[in-house]
């Protein structure tokens, strides 16, 4: 058994060969195996490694790897991402910043930021932030069944997410340059995010998540604040500001979402008042109807 372990100012960089096409895991700090709990990952860099930065994989039952906090990571340039659970159980990825994620030169890896596959439990993403990069958050398939627990995407800010070498069609909720694209039948709460300059805002495919969206800002998107490629009660939206034209793509046709999708959206469809969103200053200024 590990336990009470903390990784703390690592400069993690050129590991593995960027080039492979093959799937190659050499993980910049990696969490495996059963019975590793109570495990900080703190306050480090992570360039150029041909796998995640992070990785929390337990390669069997979750509850072996759990209570796992990763936060105030900086990642640029990674094969594959920043910070990943697979297997695991209470896992937190917080206050950390990603840039510069793009799709291999395999088509293995999207080019995501952040996420989770397998049987990821009670995963929470926290005040992080993205930009420049293939996507922000990317959940997989869930092989093992609805993992318990679902995942929370929380006051994370998404900027400057667009496709390079990936799909970019509007009915295509697989596509790149998705802030948020949910797969694997997770059940996913998101709150309190802003979401500004992608190409697609949150993508559901085939099969994919039982969304929450609450209090959240999507605003200049290429595609859709929503693409949503299978109709069913898969989506509520409250408290929302979607400036978004069109806000929702279902089922490979543009449409006005109907009670089923999008329950309330309160603050209507104007422009958000970001403090000086030129500078990348996202904050919401006193007053704004968001400020919840």
């Amino acid at each position: 058994e590990v336990r009470n372990v903390v990784g703390l100012r690592l400069n993690i960089h050129d590991l593995g060969d960027m080039n492979t096409k093959t799937d190659q895991d050499v993980v910049g700090f990696g969490i495996y195996r059963e019975r590793n709990h109570h495990i900080w990952f703190l306050d480090s860099r992570c360039e150029r490694v041909s796998s995640d930065c992070f990785q929390a994989n337990a390669q069997g039952d979750p509850a072996g790897v759990h209570h796992i906090y990763a936060g105030r990571i900086t990642c640029r340039n990674n094969r594959q991402g920043c910070l990943w659970a697979k297997q695991s159980e209470d896992v937190v990825f917080s206050e950390s910043t990603c840039t510069e994620m793009r799709p291999d030169k395999g088509g293995l890896n999207p080019g995501q930021c952040f996420g989770a596959q397998y049987d990821a439990r009670r995963l929470v993403i926290l005040k992080n932030q993205m930009s420049n990069s293939e996507n922000g958050i990317v959940l997989g398939s869930f092989d093992y069944g609805t993992p318990k627990g679902g995942i929370v995407i929380l006051g994370n800010l998404m900027t400057n997410i667009h496709h390079t070498t990936s799909d970019d069609r509007l009915e295509n909720p697989w596509s790149g340059g998705a802030a948020i694209r949910l797969s694997g039948g997770v059940t996913a709460l998101v709150i309190n995010n802003t979401i500004w300059d992608v190409d697609g805002g949150i993508q559901i495919p085939a099969g994919g998540a039982t969304t929450t969206v609450i209090n959240t800002i999507i605003g200049k998107t290429r595609r859709a604040a929503f693409q949503v490629e299978q109709p069913g009660p898969l989506l509520r939206v409250t408290h929302s500001q979607l400036d978004s034209a069109p806000r929702m793509w279902i089922a490979g046709t543009s449409a006005v979402p109907t009670a089923d999708y999008l329950a309330r959206d309160e603050n209507g469809s104007g422009l958000p008042a970001f403090v000086n969103a030129a500078v990348g200053d996202f904050r919401l200024p006193e007053g704004s109807p968001l400020r919840r």
